[in-house]
């Protein structure tokens, strides 16, 4: 985090510093923001650790824009200490008016599921600075479900032999799930992270949280906003948007990409259950717990396909059927 003489700094250059800086809600991550409120404009400043990407945020916004898309307006940026000064996208996020207003749920998934579609027409020249998501990536991020969520289950440490044959299921597994049309990918695109704004169309879509972006299958950020790890949508309604995904798709591609998604499905739910548990027992964030049964019985259903059948045995064999009864 940038000390607070750099961020007076910062804001001097912008003529900011006689405005208070109320510092908003802490999310996941190691990141804060504060809102900047004037008698004309409201800002939001990013403080951001170099851990968390600034420079890549700064890429992956300038991308979406250029493309017709709502990324925050980058207004100023120190990003050698971390500090971006942002347009405001206000407080109406798809999670609080989901809470407020249920019935707004198809509304804002369509406009969220049509921005997916958009990312998979931006042109392969726009995105060729971003990383590709490589497989020892994915295995690093398999390592948080084996390393967090294990130990918390089963009360210990499992055994050296039990997370190798883990590993190698998945080593099995990655190439089918890389086998489908790649392009960019925001990694956390989700509710917490979606803005409904004033605008029309696409545009009515506002992004945020984007700077883990990378190269890789299409089918990963459709899971993140269908299966979403701490709110639970329509089923039905599900259905019909990955249907109208679906379509989107050359039908020579599909069952590819069906795949695909289920195996990048089951992937994010066991690295987001080790996630929770890390943000519980490293973090102090102990609220995250209570999601651990809605992602268990996500990963469930997935486990039920016969290309995933090494893991489910694996993880029936390994793991408790129940969980420990704080994260009920």
């Amino acid at each position: 985090m940038a000390d607070n003489i750099i961020i007076q700094a910062f804001l001097e250059r912008n003529h900011l510093t006689k405005y208070p800086l109320r510092w908003l809600t802490e999310d996941a991550s190691m990141r804060r923001y504060a809102r900047i409120e004037t008698p004309k404009k409201s800002y939001i400043l990013m403080d951001s650790p170099r851990t968390e990407h600034p420079y890549e945020f700064d890429i992956v916004d300038k991308i979406l824009i250029k493309n017709g898309l709502s990324a925050p307006v980058i207004y100023d940026e120190d990003l050698p200490n971390g500090l971006l000064l942002l347009e405001d996208f206000g407080d109406n996020t798809y999670a609080s008016l989901l809470l407020k207003s249920p019935s707004l749920e198809e509304t804002l998934y369509t406009a969220a599921l049509d921005v997916l579609i958009k990312l998979r027409s931006i042109p392969i020249e726009d995105i060729q600075v971003i990383e590709k998501y490589q497989e020892s990536q994915m295995i690093e991020h398999l390592e948080t479900f084996t390393d967090w969520f294990m130990p918390y289950v089963l009360h210990g440490k499992p055994q050296d032999t039990i997370k190798t044959d883990f590993i190698e299921i998945w080593k099995q597994l990655i190439p089918s799930a890389l086998n489908t049309q790649q392009g960019l990918i925001l990694w956390d695109f989700h509710i917490n992270n979606l803005m409904h704004l004033e605008r029309y169309g696409l545009q009515s879509c506002g992004i945020l949280d984007f700077q883990d972006a990378r190269i890789g299958p299409f089918s990963y950020d459709l899971v993140s906003l269908l299966e979403d790890a701490r709110r639970p949508m329509n089923p039905h309604l599900r259905d019909s948007l990955m249907d109208r995904y679906i379509k989107q798709i050359n039908p020579s591609e599909q069952e590819n990409f069906i795949r695909s998604y289920h195996i990048l499905a089951a992937k994010r739910h066991l690295r987001v259950l080790g996630f929770f548990v890390r943000l519980c027992q490293r973090d102090h964030k102990p609220g995250y717990l209570r999601h651990l049964p809605h992602v268990y019985n996500l990963l469930e259903q997935h486990l039920k396909q016969p290309y995933l059948a090494d893991l489910k045995e694996w993880f029936y064999q390994t793991l408790p059927h129940t969980l420990p009864k704080e994260s009920s």
